[in-house]
């Protein structure tokens, strides 16, 4: 079996590859076969970051001989090892790293199983809004905390100005207030990672177990979740200024 050389690995585990892909539909294709590989013990667990030209994939515990006869029989257009250096500060410390960890393997997985859907029933604004929203209650934040976490990632995206960010911010208010439930079979273990990723960091906050605030690290979060989905630095910008603006109105 193919091992990754102990140069590329990061913290013992983990190796990441940078990727281009020919188009969207291999993204998804390799998502479907490093299940397959996860599902044969070839791969512990696997996630991914959108950067231009591809792909920044993380694998941990990975027979990266199998990975690339992976990338070669799905005709991946270029692939090569780079080294992971995680945002341990960002996201709290190791205790916090290994929270984000689990919740980024499961987000890529959610994300390519709600490419994959022929009708998915929701579009991926609201339906990334719905789990922000179980994230955030189950950090056990109320409801202007949540606000402040998306003035934190408007303050750090494009202005965002919109004609119709008054009724926008009603639409999202409406996203923020209902009951925390997956909008479809296919997304309840999204949701339920998400809510269980906001319980333990709520847990270790609470605990002094993380070395940046709760809602700092949040806001980390929520930007990792927008980049896998696909939105981009200005409707990130739009969706944070309308969210803020539906839980803490201006004067």
């Amino acid at each position: 079996m193919g091992r990754m050389p102990a140069d590329h690995l990061t913290d013992g585990e983990w190796y990441q590859l940078a990727t281009e892909f020919p188009d969207g539909n291999s993204a998804v294709r390799l998502g479907l076969r490093l299940e397959l590989l996860r599902s044969e013990g070839a791969l512990k667990d696997w996630w991914f970051m959108r950067k231009a030209p591809g792909w920044r994939l993380r694998l941990r515990g990975a027979d990266i001989a199998a990975v690339h006869r992976a990338f070669e029989e799905l005709m991946v257009a270029r692939w090569w090892p780079t080294i992971y250096e995680p945002e341990t500060f960002a996201f709290g410390g190791s205790d916090g790293m290994g929270i984000v960890h689990e919740l980024f393997c499961a987000d890529s997985r959610g994300v390519l199983d709600y490419l994959r859907q022929e009708d998915p029933g929701i579009g991926r604004r609201e339906l990334s809004l719905l789990l922000i929203n179980a994230l955030l209650q189950a950090a056990g934040l109320d409801w202007f905390e949540r606000g402040d976490v998306f003035a934190r990632v408007a303050a750090i995206r494009p202005s965002a100005y919109d004609s119709r960010m008054d009724e926008l911010a009603t639409d999202i208010r409406f996203f923020l207030l209902v009951r925390i439930q997956p909008p479809a079979a296919f997304a309840a273990p999204w949701f339920a990672a998400f809510e269980t990723a906001g319980r333990l960091l709520g847990e270790a906050a609470a605990a002094g177990r993380l070395e940046r605030g709760l809602r700092a690290i949040l806001t980390h979060v929520l930007i990792f979740h927008w980049n896998r989905f696909g939105l981009s630095a200005t409707t990130q910008g739009i969706l944070a200024h309308a969210a803020k603006t539906a839980i803490l109105p201006r004067d």
